[in-house]
């Protein structure tokens, strides 16, 4: 969300057309949030040029003029998860136990909650709360690019969108998330979508009316988009770019040209470096497993990585890279002494007495 966002905004500091020329943005996982924050940013400044000095950075010439990447870093850079981790130990543990539902307790309602406090602390708006086709209601200079979010159909391992554009039989590969249900979602739900990570956020169960039953019945789950594919690329290239290039009429009346611009924070781009860090609890020595992206200097959250009664195995060192390489510094904590680990069942068990 950070990465797409930040870029976002630098490309319309340097040309405050840019946003104008882009016609849609796709989104998967965290980079919907990404996209969402810098349309929202496009929005709430058409609305109100003044409308957060915070945002104002000095120019050579010593004026105060707005800056999107501040803007969208003050926004993103907020701590999202510590909502969702206070739910999840509190409210949400306490529903296993409960034979109903209650809605309150639910985590990803605090995930949600929390876009849309610090959105409204930013920019005095309640976007992630307003249906989702409201980011682009009365845009008829159409200052806002389109969005696709995406999402993943857990039941059939297919693609679901949610979008602003009307989507007619010439979206033939597309599950519009407005068909299928027929409703308005909050704008920060169909972000949400598109990023329910297992176990951070639960699946998001639709449930569609069914004129046969007469009532309303599951359709199916939603999960991160990132299941069916990582960068947004597929709705561009299958659904989006085709859509342009049918309109021959208007590509040769005004000459236009296609674009794609792939923004991705890609593992390949990182320089994971780890290290055994020793430190002591009383008497005992303790060696943990450090990860973290040397290409990157700015600070970022910290995230233990709990092994297995195993011990400090390769296993949870690959993991702690892995979570290196999605922007986090990653640590192993040894909890047996002298980072020991072992293949026998036995020994964890004696080790974990």
């Amino acid at each position: 969300a950070y990465w797409t966002g930040i870029v976002l905004a630098a490309m319309q500091d340097r040309n405050h057309l840019f946003a104008r020329h882009v016609f849609a943005m796709s989104g998967v996982s965290g980079g919907s949030l990404g996209i969402t924050s810098f349309a929202g940013l496009v929005r709430a400044r058409h609305e109100n040029a003044d409308f957060n000095a915070q945002c104002d950075v000095a120019n050579p010439q010593k004026q105060n003029v707005f800056n999107y990447q501040k803007c969208a870093d003050i926004f993103l850079a907020n701590d999202f998860l510590a909502p969702v981790a206070g739910r999840m130990l509190y409210g949400d543990l306490v529903q296993r136990f409960l034979p109903w539902p209650i809605k309150s307790f639910d985590r990803a309602r605090a995930m949600e909650r929390a876009w849309h406090e610090s959105w409204y602390d930013l920019a005095e708006k309640d976007y992630f709360e307003q249906p989702f086709l409201n980011m682009h209601k009365g845009d008829k200079q159409h200052l806002v690019p389109a969005l696709f979010l995406n999402t993943t159909w857990v039941e059939k391992g297919q693609r679901v969108v949610t979008a602003n554009l009307k989507q007619d039989a010439t979206f033939t590969t597309l599950n519009d998330l407005h068909r299928v249900t027929n409703r308005h979602l909050p704008l920060g739900t169909a972000v949400h979508n598109s990023a329910r990570f297992t176990f951070v956020s639960p699946a998001d169960t639709v449930r569609v009316w069914n004129d046969t039953e007469k009532r309303e019945m599951n359709w199916g789950r939603l999960v991160d988009s990132g299941y069916f594919e990582n960068s947004g690329a597929t709705t561009a290239y299958e659904d989006v770019v085709p859509e342009m290039k049918s309109r021959q009429d208007i590509v040769s009346a005004i000459s236009l040209s296609i674009i794609v611009i792939l923004l991705a924070s890609s593992p390949a781009l990182a320089d994971v470096k780890t290290k055994t860090v020793t430190y002591k609890d009383g008497d005992v020595t303790l060696e943990g497993f450090l990860a973290w992206d040397d290409a990157q200097s700015a600070r970022r959250p910290g995230v233990l990585v709990a092994y297995e009664w195993w011990g400090n195995t390769e296993e949870s060192q690959e993991r702690a890279r892995r979570v290196a390489e999605a922007g986090y510094v990653a640590f192993v904590p040894d909890m047996y002494g002298d980072g020991k680990s072992t293949g026998d069942p036995a020994q964890a068990k004696e080790w974990m007495m």
